[in-house]
């Protein structure tokens, strides 16, 4: 395993971590002790925050492959 020999940046290296941020910081909650809080005793926020988490995963499933299809369709 070494490093990465790739020195560009892609759009989805720098989108991704804005978008984790601004989601981050609306939420005010970070992931992993998120899925801890669902035990607490006003669970209804935590369950709000990850069904946006899992709607957000295949919102980006679906954009990955819309582009890849398109960037099919459209090679020669």
């Amino acid at each position: 395993m070494g490093l990465p020999k790739k020195t560009s940046l892609d759009w989805e290296v720098v989108v991704g971590p804005i978008i984790f941020g601004i989601g981050w910081g609306v939420g005010g909650i970070c992931p992993a002790p998120g899925f801890v809080n669902i035990a607490g005793i006003n669970a209804q926020p935590i369950l709000v925050w990850i069904a946006s988490l899992i709607g957000g995963m295949y919102l980006w499933k679906f954009f990955d492959r819309t582009r890849a299809f398109l960037a099919k369709k459209q090679a020669p």
